[in-house]
């Protein structure tokens, strides 16, 4: 029987759904809804508000994460409101939810011998592509069991996410804070989704204490830049929700609402980009202990105790370089490009908008709205980035026109599209045609150029990875034409 935790901290027992007062739930979303809207209209008619009114919606924004802010769960990704809906959607063969899962039955991710390969350091290579391999498996099992309703899918995703709790240590080499955060943006949204649906689970409190000892230490104060930067925030975030770590939460919003003017450019911003410089105003470790930060169970260290003297983040470039010199010197710069369109490859930029969108859809989960204040810059990268790995010609005023394509297209988009189209009302016809072209329509297998029919034939890309990529998973069975009214 699958039922819902309300609360999970305190001695607050679950209730099942039908106890979560479903009809409050509905009007406090289409409140939000109807907000959003109103504040993307705004954005619109008025694209160069002044930097302090900015500023002045994140400090609204922020402030209401206090020591008494309330968790919703599950709250990552989906509420079980919304995975219920996919699930009847499934069972009455509605597409595009159908062959969706029908995609994801068919992955390695989904086999019931599928084994952890954990360790107890994970550094760069095996260890690394690994952890993050089983965190993704974790987290199809989980949806399986809820879409299944097999068992042996829930125990399958415990068994992977236990395995791991019980043996990590540390993350070393090169990736030391990259790693755990990509792993944890979907092992956090497996253990959410058992932990709430599953009771016979029991691993939950060791997973909690792995993310505090041995994951946000590693994330935290990080001064990370471009898909790094949005990675960090989106595990940060996804933790905080699983370990009702408000600090945690706050740290993953804080930099995202910072640095989302400095990455994404549009025309407003001016002649050029706005310099990052997030970490000025980054919460104290103070501030962070005032929000509890680490301290969900008695006798737990502090993670920001445990994070200090870690250091080799990006803080060199990012304090030293320009504008010009963080973006590769373009020679000129094009509303809905990124420092990394051009200074580094398509495929690093995508990862960027896909950690980002991931905060805020968590945030969404949450009761907070952070998507409003970024939907003028994110619906303008979106429809700038579907031309482009659409065929469409590319503007030599930056870079030449020539753009590095880099390890594949990223199967994203559908999160951002169905939030910022069908729930606030943004034409993103681009970002429409690229989803039921290429993103739709991509299967099991790897492709290479030339890419077959229903492919476009222009398509822009080195590769088309199978949909299972890594941290990008499930989008369109999860969000795919979700209705949030």
């Amino acid at each position: 029987m699958i039922t819902i935790g309300h609360s999970l901290r305190k001695g607050r027992t679950s209730m099942p759904p039908t106890m979560c007062r479903p009809r409050r739930i509905d009007r406090v979303r289409q409140t939000m809804i109807m907000i959003a809207r109103a504040a993307v209209a705004a954005a619109v008619l008025f694209t160069a508000p002044a930097n302090h009114l900015y500023a002045d919606e994140s400090d609204t924004i922020l402030a209401r994460i206090t020591p008494s802010f309330e968790f919703r769960h599950p709250g990552g990704l989906n509420t079980l409101a919304e995975l219920k809906k996919i699930h009847t959607k499934i069972l009455a063969s509605e597409e595009p939810w159908k062959s969706s899962f029908d995609k994801m039955l068919a992955s390695p991710y989904a086999r019931r011998d599928y084994m952890a390969r954990a360790v107890s350091v994970v550094s760069k290579g095996a260890t690394e592509a690994n952890a993050i391999r089983d965190a993704v498996a974790a987290y199809t099992q989980a949806l399986l069991w809820l879409f299944t309703e097999d068992e042996w899918h829930a125990q399958k995703a415990g068994e992977i996410i236990d395995s791991w709790s019980g043996t990590l240590t540390s993350y070393e080499g090169l990736n030391w804070y990259l790693d755990p955060a990509w792993t944890a943006a979907p092992l956090a949204e497996a253990a959410e989704i058992l932990r709430a649906t599953y009771p016979k689970w029991t691993g939950a409190e060791r997973l909690s204490k792995l993310f505090n000892d041995v994951f946000l230490p590693n994330l935290h104060g990080r001064m990370a830049f471009g898909n790094r930067e949005f990675a960090v925030s989106n595990a940060m975030v996804a933790i905080g929700v699983f370990n009702e770590d408000r600090a945690a939460f706050y740290e993953g919003i804080h930099h995202w609402l910072r640095y989302i003017p400095s990455y994404f450019y549009v025309a407003s911003d001016g002649p050029e980009p706005k310099q990052a410089d997030y970490w000025l105003s980054s919460p104290s470790d103070e501030f962070l202990l005032h929000l509890d930060a680490g301290h969900p169970q008695v006798g737990w260290a502090s993670w920001v105790e445990l994070a200090k003297g870690r250091k080799g983040d990006d803080k060199t470039g990012l304090t030293k370089d320009t504008v010009d010199e963080l973006w590769k010197h373009p020679g000129a710069y094009l509303p809905g490009y990124t420092p990394e369109t051009g200074g580094r490859d398509l495929a690093h930029t995508e990862n960027a908008f896909l950690s980002a969108v991931n905060v805020a859809e968590i945030a969404w989960n949450q009761g907070i709205d952070i998507y409003s204040i970024g939907a003028p810059r994110l619906s303008v990268f979106m429809e700038t980035m579907a031309s482009i790995r659409l065929g469409e010609p590319i503007s030599p005023a930056a870079y030449g026109g020539v753009l590095n394509l880099g390890n594949g297209l990223t199967p994203t988009y559908e999160i951002a599209y169905n939030h910022l189209h069908n729930t606030m009302g943004i034409s993103l016809p681009k970002t429409h045609q690229l989803i039921e072209t290429v993103i739709r329509q991509m299967g099991p297998a790897r492709i290479e150029p030339p890419f077959p029919a229903p492919f476009p034939a222009s398509l822009r890309a080195n590769r088309i990875w199978e949909q299972a990529g890594w941290t990008a998973n499930w989008e369109t069975l999860t969000h795919g034409d979700l209705d949030r009214h």
